[in-house]
């Protein structure tokens, strides 16, 4: 992977964290109800609404918006950069399983609310 493909993957990262965590930390009831936005509502049916849960989740989400930072700003380094993507590999892999083990298949992602147990 180039250097330029690189900082174009450490900035999209960045991106998704500062729109949907910021929003999320800063609004967690609003989130909570409308997220992933786009006129989509997926949390709902996960169960009932809870401010300290979802506050922890979107913290948790701007500490790796921090983490990618410090490394689109440390980018010679290539430990730095080779971190970051194991922290967020490993955070979405057991984030898919997670949901792989939980959802039905009978909605699209397009739907406006997910048929999850």
């Amino acid at each position: 992977m180039t250097h330029v493909v690189r900082r174009i993957c450490l900035i999209l990262l960045i991106l998704y964290g500062i729109y949907t965590r910021l929003w999320g930390y800063f609004a967690p009831t609003s989130w909570y109800a409308r997220f992933p936005g786009f006129g989509l509502n997926w949390l709902p049916p996960f169960g009932p609404y809870n401010e300290h849960f979802v506050k922890d989740v979107n913290a948790m989400y701007l500490a790796l918006v921090t983490l990618t930072l410090a490394t689109l700003l440390w980018m010679a380094r290539q430990s730095m950069v080779h971190l970051t993507g194991a922290v967020w590999l490993t955070f979405n892999v057991l984030h898919l399983i997670y949901h792989s083990s939980t959802c039905t298949c009978s909605h699209r992602v397009t739907d406006s609310s997910a048929s999850c147990r």
